[in-house]
């Protein structure tokens, strides 16, 4: 106070501090707009208050109870289960409520009462619903076998939180559907549907002509679905220590300023270990140094070089300085030269570039190190740092996801085929599945966006979720070939039945993870971006695509 000076705090700590305090302060306030939304947009798709509260309040409740009993278990909740998994879990268990629930609305609507329409309901959907639950309870539980804590631990919150919460639905749900709400559900009845006139023509000549073009759609989505792999293939995994960050903190400005004006604030270490007494350091030290200046993207070294070269003495020998090394204040050489031990450090710093421009770095630092090996036998290398750790940690937890991800598909395919009894059934299912997984990496790929580990975490829940709305249209339209309708018209009446409550429950699914579009934190912003694209594009699979497949694919026996 008082000086012309202005100074910022940054660093490992800082940066910590700074992203658990955004996450307290956005935690309550994402989850009150997300839900409060979602609870809007129930009332506007169900018309009316009673049947809003029977579909939202089981899953609430669920996600409570997952809470609870993560906090009986002493569970810590990391930095994506704290914010998103609560969304998350409220919006799968919506989903299968407003199934229900729009069942339940139509057994009434056609005279049954209230006890007979809720026990109709749950006999139709609770087979279907369960099978929604596990396939993604099990996508969530692909993220177990990842090495990184924070990816296993969240996957693991998640696929117990989804079952848990399934189970709240189906216990809660059947009761409050029982309640002497009769009077007023009875003037629920009959809200606005799909099924009306106006919505009924044009929904039929929409599914219509999918069907009519069932092959070109087909012929179509196969060919996007081959091109959109082929682009994913060319993704490139990235990750910034700025995108951890809330926008305009004081962590983050000092960050950018610093790798701007001093090169970066996270160091690599290059640590050298000899075991002759005798053995000169300094030469060697010089040839890491030239190592780490031919690298355009590191800094200046500082090595113990420096200091000797400060220190007084005759010629430019430096080796011939180092008995005025006992002189020197001790915290000024422990860091880079210990003697005692045989070691010495060389420091350099990187710049907040994403680990991937520094990965190539890292491993031509190793292969020089290892022809140094060769000409000094009697030396031992090592790099070091929490940047290099943090580069191979991120790739780590990368690889984990990809693989995550294709297990998920995998268990989502076998559980599928055995539910239906139909390996033609669970094959038909997955390109609806993959199609907008693929489709939003293609655009990352297409715009050269990094693959972050947000961004994977997003796809691999995704593809739970759009499993879910496969399976509740494979269902219908199966209990519609079984009430003898032929292909084409179970289709349309799937399509009517079914797509108003994918509609509804993916647009509230919007709204609700939306919200979190204006996070501080570029990591959650990226996260809900890429899992709305990816909802919509689900939307778009289950309604169009998959109908085509089944037209085409299906078998034409009853």
């Amino acid at each position: 106070q008082g000086s012309k000076l202005e100074v910022k705090l940054t660093g490992r700590v800082p940066i910590d501090i700074a992203r658990r305090e955004a996450m307290k302060t956005e935690k309550l306030r994402f989850q009150i707009i997300g839900y409060v939304l979602s609870a809007i947009l129930a009332l506007i798709f169900f018309r009316g208050l009673v049947m809003t509260l029977i579909a939202t309040l089981p899953p609430a409740i669920g996600v409570f109870w997952t809470i609870g009993m993560l906090g009986f278990t002493h569970e810590r909740l990391n930095s994506l289960s704290m914010v998103i998994m609560p969304i998350i879990l409220t919006m799968i268990g919506f989903t299968n409520a407003a199934h229900i629930v729009f069942q339940f609305r139509r057994e009434l609507s056609e005279g049954s009462s209230a006890k007979e329409s809720m026990a109709a309901s749950m006999r139709k959907l609770g087979l279907p619903c369960m099978l929604s639950a596990l396939t993604t309870a099990a996508g969530f539980a692909s993220l177990t076998v990842a090495e990184a804590n924070m990816i296993s631990d969240f996957g693991r919150d998640c696929a117990v939180g989804t079952l848990i919460t399934f189970m709240a639905v189906v216990l809660l749900l059947p009761l409050l559907g029982l309640l002497p709400f009769k009077h007023k559900i009875e003037t629920e009845k009959k809200s606005l549907q799909l099924g009306s006139a106006p919505g009924k023509e044009f929904f039929l000549r929409f599914i219509g002509l999918v069907i009519k073009r069932s092959k070109w759609v087909v012929t179509v989505s196969v060919i996007l679905t081959i091109l959109f792999g082929w682009l994913t293939s060319t993704l490139k995994p990235d990750m910034y220590l700025l995108n951890q960050l809330p926008d305009k903190s004081e962590s983050g400005e000092a960050l950018i300023e610093a790798d701007k004006s001093l090169g970066g604030i996270q160091a690599i270490r290059i640590v050298a270990e000899w075991e002759s007494d005798d053995s000169d350091p300094v030469p060697i030290i010089a040839s890491i140094e030239e190592m780490i200046k031919e690298e355009k993207l590191l800094s200046q070294p500082l090595s113990i070089r420096g200091v000797l070269s400060s220190l007084p003495g005759l010629g430019k020998d430096l080796s011939s300085r180092m008995p005025l090394l006992k002189r020197a204040p001790p915290d000024l050489i422990k860091p880079l030269y210990r003697p005692e031990l045989k070691k010495a450090v060389v420091i350099t710093r990187i710049q907040d570039l994403g680990v991937a421009q520094y990965t190539p770095v890292y491993e031509r630092l190793e292969n020089k190190l290892k022809k140094l090996k060769a000409k000094h036998p009697d030396y031992e290398f090592g790099l070091a740092g929490g940047a290099v750790g943090w580069g191979r940690y991120v790739h780590r937890m990368l690889n984990d996801l990809a693989r995550s991800l294709a297990a998920a598909a995998i268990i989502i395919l076998i559980m599928i085929t055995i539910a239906y009894r139909s390996l033609r059934i669970g094959l038909i299912a997955m390109i609806p599945n993959l199609f907008p997984l693929l489709a939003c990496a293609a655009v990352l790929a297409a715009f050269e966006l990094p693959l972050s580990l947000e961004i994977v975490c997003a796809f691999t829940i995704c593809l739970g979720i759009a499993a879910d709305d496969a399976i509740h249209f494979l269902s219908r339209y199966q209990a519609e070939r079984k009430n003898g309708l032929n292909i084409d018209q179970a289709l349309e009446c799937s399509f009517l039945r079914v797509g108003q409550v994918l509609i509804a429950t993916t647009v509230v699914m919007l709204c609700g993870l939306g919200s979190v579009l204006f996070s501080s934190l570029p990591m959650y912003r990226a996260f809900t971006a890429v899992a709305c694209a990816t909802l919509s594009t689900a939307l778009i699979a289950d309604l169009i695509i998959l109908p085509a497949l089944l037209k085409l694919f299906h078998n034409k026996k009853v």
